[in-house]
Order: C-alpha cells, then structure tokens, then sequence
C-alpha cells in the first residue's frame, strides 16, 4: 500500500515538500491494513493533494502569497478570541 501510494506521489506530485509531506502524514501514519480505513483513506488524502497542487500552480502567486499573509496575522489574533468566553468580550473578527 505504501508503494502504492508514494509511486503516485511521485509521479503526480511536483513540488518534493508535497511528496515529503505525504510521507510524512499519509503514509508514515498509517499502520493497518484495511481498504477503506486505511489504503482508500491515503489515496483520498493523496488525490486531495494532486489537486491543491494544481490549483496552487494556475493561482495568482501575489495573491496566494496575500491571502497566506493575511491569514497568518489573523492566526494570532484569531488564537487569543478563541480562547476568550466572557460575553461582552469576545471580539469579531472578520475574514479577508
């Protein structure tokens, strides 16, 4: 199964931090043997990936990098509100 799967990685796959990555998260975590809880669930996780690849490649590379800085400054201050649950205190914060 792992063959498998990192033989369509690599052939699928361009950048080698996303091959690195299904290593790392789909195949290196995945311990049974199982069709549908664990070889269907790499190969669904892997064609996921595929396909933000593709995505990320046809984009805009400014606005992917804007939209990636803006959702990091968020992050801090999204991080803080989400822990926060005094009514009346919480505050809003609106997505870029």
């Amino acid at each position: 199964m792992d063959d498998v799967i990192m033989r369509c990685a690599i052939r699928h796959l361009k950048e080698p931090a996303n091959r690195q990555y299904c290593r790392k998260e789909f195949v290196e975590r995945t311990y049974g043997f199982d069709y549908h809880n664990n070889f269907r669930f790499m190969l669904v996780r892997l064609l996921g990936l595929i396909n933000v690849e593709s995505i990320e490649a046809r984009v805009d590379r400014h606005k992917l990098d804007s939209m990636t800085a803006a959702l990091s400054s968020l992050k801090v201050q999204r991080n803080t509100e989400a822990h926060t649950h005094l009514k009346g205190i919480t505050h809003t914060i609106n997505a870029p």
